[in-house]
């Protein structure tokens, strides 16, 4: 599984930003949030800093803050 993950297209990245940004369910968005970081998505921080800043879900800020963690090294 995570051979797929580590060989996903920019289209497969740019419909997990999406997810992570405007999913309904907050499942949806950490979990691709998570993957996002796992991939090495450096364009998702915007949406992780988002996450952290707005979301409700405690799961999807918990979500954000890992990635940037991994994703921003300018922190």
């Amino acid at each position: 599984l995570g051979q797929v993950y580590e060989t996903a297209d920019d289209a497969a990245k740019a419909t997990m930003r999406q997810m992570a940004a405007s999913d309904p369910r907050s499942q949806v968005r950490a979990g691709a949030l998570e993957l996002l970081a796992e991939l090495g998505d450096e364009q998702s921080v915007e949406i992780a800093k988002k996450a952290i800043e707005s979301d409700s879900a405690y799961n999807v800020i918990a979500a954000g803050l890992q990635a940037l963690i991994v994703l921003d090294s300018t922190q």
